[in-house]
Parts: C-alpha cells; structure tokens; sequence
C-alpha cells in the first residue's frame, strides 16, 4: 500500500486562517482600548464642559477654578422634594448659607452605589454640620421604599429623595442629560454664597470632593 500523504493546507485556507487571527488581534485590542476609556470615566474628575445650557466650566481635578451664580434662585433650587427618609418636604433652597452636594442616582446603579461610599466617607471625616448632602433617585421606576431600604441597608443617612419628572427636568436644563445619566455619578457642589457647578463624570473619591469643597468662594 501506497502512504498516505498528509494534507497540505492551500493558498486559500492559509489566508483564512491568517484573517480568524487577525481579527482576534483586532477584537483584543478594541477590548483594551474600552478598557481603557471606562477606566479614565471613572476616574476623572471636573465640571463638566457637556451640560446643556450655562454649565459649562473648568475645573483642576477636584479644585474648581469658576462657579456660577445664583444657585438658589434657581428652579431645581426651589422645587419641593419629599425626604424618603424622614417624610418631610424640603427645598435644596432651604439649605442656603450651608455646603451641598446634590447627587443623582439610581438604586440599581453600582457605580452610584460607590460613589455615595465616597460621600459617607466625606461626612465620617469631616464631621461637618454645614455639610448637606442630597441625592436624588432620577429613576422612575423606583418607589420610596426601595430607596429607604438602599440607604439604610448601607448606612447612608443623608437625605435621600426621588425627583418628580417636572424637578429632573429643572436639571437637565441647567446641567444637560448627564445629569440624568446615573451611571455618570453626576454630582452639583453649591457653595454657601449660592456659587455651584457640575463636577465631571465618573467616581469622585472623597479626597476630591474635599478638595473641590475647598474650593468654594471664601
């Protein structure tokens, strides 16, 4: 019997097989380079230069270099919201001459979830009684009871509170739709003269929240 000879790949297999890894490569390296940019959105820190309106202002990671003013005669200031926590109505004007960090979230959001950590952290260092915090639940599809349980499963006693649709829309017209993007841990810093702005996108760890409430108009 004659040996059987081994088959030899043709012109056209060698080509295919070279395009599969090619396109792996390909597929590795766009993996990477999402990576990469999801990494520097969570990282980042600043006012936000996207926000619809007259939001838009620079900022040195964390030290905010230019505020806007008149924050409580503002119509997200002076919105009645309902304190999930304690049953109060309460307006974010009701807090002026105080420093207030006005957040939105979700509860279904993990990246919200680690930047309130980032605030408590704030609250448990500074210990500060002119420090008022304020998240807002955007989402609604998320009742009181699912935010009164969210905050108290995780020891957050600040004031918590969903936002009527009419109230989100008061801060998308200032600050855009990343303002509602909880995802984006969208966070307001308003000063106690009613100097405010945008931070930047993505998890601001307490450090920087400190340090962009330094910088607050003496």
């Amino acid at each position: 019997m004659f040996p059987t000879a081994k088959p030899q790949l043709s012109l056209g297999s060698r080509g295919s097989v070279f395009l599969r890894t090619f396109l792996a490569l390909a597929a590795l390296l766009l993996i990477l380079i999402f990576g990469y940019f999801l990494y520097n959105v969570n990282t980042n820190v600043g006012v936000s230069d996207e926000a619809g309106g007259n939001a838009g202002q620079t900022q040195e990671r964390g030290g905010i270099t230019d505020f806007k003013q008149g924050a409580f005669e503002t119509d997200w200031a002076r919105a009645t919201f309902h304190n999930a926590l304690t049953g109060e109505e309460f307006k974010i004007a009701d807090f002026k001459g105080k420093t207030i960090l006005v957040e939105s979230f979700a509860v279904w959001c993990p990246t919200c979830k680690r930047q309130q950590e980032e605030i408590k952290a704030l609250h448990e260092k500074l210990q500060d009684q002119n420090l008022v915090s304020i998240s807002l639940d955007l989402d609604e599809n998320e009742d009181e009871a699912k935010i009164v349980s969210h905050a108290q499963s995780n020891g957050f006693n600040w004031i918590f509170a969903r936002s009527p649709n009419e109230n989100s829309r008061f801060f998308i017209a200032e600050f855009g739709t990343d303002f509602a993007a909880a995802p984006f841990a969208p966070v307001v810093l308003v000063c106690p003269d009613g100097s405010y702005a945008m931070l930047k996108r993505g998890l601001k760890l307490e450090s920087e929240l400190e340090q962009a409430l330094n910088s607050c108009p003496a």
